[in-house]
């Protein structure tokens, strides 16, 4: 199961914290730190949704930095190449 996660902070907490602990997970690909509607896009990969959805418990929706949680499950993957600091 492949999900996108939305992270929204609390007021008054520092993205940069919670990015350490989301870099820390082994089902996180990458965290982005992000401007707009989210603070912070975490990449989830786990073998199963039931995997997925104990990452989401354990490590997302009991979290007092965070304001709000978007997880956007993958249906399909049409590209997938990272090109960071390439034209």
């Amino acid at each position: 199961a492949f999900a996108m996660v939305g992270l929204k902070l609390a007021s008054g907490f520092d993205p940069q914290d919670a990015a350490y602990y989301f870099r820390e997970r082994d089902e996180v690909t990458y965290v982005l730190f992000v401007a707009g509607r989210y603070d912070l896009l975490v990449e989830v990969i786990c073998e199963t949704h039931e995997q997925l959805a104990l990452f989401l418990r354990e490590h997302c929706y009991n979290r007092v930095d965070l304001a709000s949680v978007e997880a956007m499950v993958g249906l399909a993957m049409y590209k997938n190449m990272l090109k960071w600091g390439q034209p």
